[in-house]
């Protein structure tokens, strides 16, 4: 299943497939298990059938990377960007900067060694709400991890890659109050980072956009990236969080009214899928 949309056309006992064209959407995904990079075949042809021009790799320091090396030239073979992806609620403790550093370094060190075959930007999903201080100590624990995000793009724009950030879609709702000044924590973060994915975890598309409407706004007005995830994982969080009970056909029908829906907005950047296994799963049922 395309998420340019297939109709079924039966002539003569011959089913015959056609295809409506759609606004041009950039797709993307998360691979958070770097084992299977070996099976960049198969992880490839997914992608391109499903018209995926970015993804996000875990990085993890036991695997050789070569492995990397190799995915990365097969990715963009087919005009697919990978990213480093990396991340942790705890990255924002300071006791905790040498894991940030050493995701850094090793992007810096592998950019340096596979020249042809560079990551082609920084992805983090740092999830500052699971900190186990976030509702004794929510003030102290955004500063640092607003130190944390500043940190990252000084390195990011000296190895002059984009640094792209994954927030919840309630982010525009938590104010904050540190030394980085008084205001919203979505907005300080759209300003900050290169780009923005919003994790818009609802199941129909009507849902998504009401919830991303202040993002997409913010997006437009300091001329950022906003990309829209959504989730094809189980979700324990309620019916109406992840596509996963859903057809593959129930699925691309709220993937195709999203594209029609967000086409016009200004910062609007794509949409992204979390994460690859589930959403292979999910289009192959």
């Amino acid at each position: 299943m395309f998420f340019n949309g297939l109709i079924r056309i039966i002539l003569g006992g011959v089913i015959m497939y056609t295809t409506f064209q759609l606004p041009n959407t950039t797709f993307s995904t998360w691979l958070w298990d770097a084992s299977t990079l070996q099976q960049s075949d198969e992880i490839i042809t997914f992608l391109h059938t499903q018209k995926a021009q970015k993804i996000y790799v875990q990085i993890d320091p036991n695997i050789p990377p070569t492995h990397y090396a190799q995915f990365i030239k097969h990715a963009h073979e087919h005009h697919i960007d990978v990213l480093a992806l990396d991340g942790a609620p705890t990255w924002g403790d300071r006791e905790k900067r040498s894991d940030v550093l050493q995701y850094i370094q090793y992007v810096a060190d592998f950019n340096t060694m596979y020249t042809k075959t560079a990551f082609d930007g920084l992805h983090v999903d740092i999830e500052p709400y699971l900190h186990p201080h976030w509702h004794t100590r929510q003030a102290s624990v955004i500063e640092d991890f607003q130190q944390t995000m500043t940190l990252l793009k000084e390195h990011a724009t000296r190895l002059h890659l984009p640094l792209e950030a994954d927030i919840p879609f309630w982010f525009d709702e938590v104010c904050y109050a540190t030394s980085f000044g008084e205001g919203i924590l979505a907005e300080w973060l759209i300003q900050e980072m290169d780009a923005i994915t919003i994790m818009a975890y609802r199941n129909t598309a009507d849902a998504i956009v009401n919830i991303t409407q202040q993002e997409l706004r913010l997006g437009a007005f300091y001329n950022k990236p906003i990309t829209i995830a959504v989730e094809t994982m189980p979700s324990d969080e309620g019916s109406s969080v992840s596509f996963s009970m859903m057809s593959a056909a129930e699925f691309s029908q709220q993937i195709q009214k999203l594209q029609r829906l967000l086409h016009n907005e200004k910062a609007f950047a794509g949409i992204a899928v979390h994460h690859y296994p589930t959403w292979k799963t999910l289009i192959n049922k």
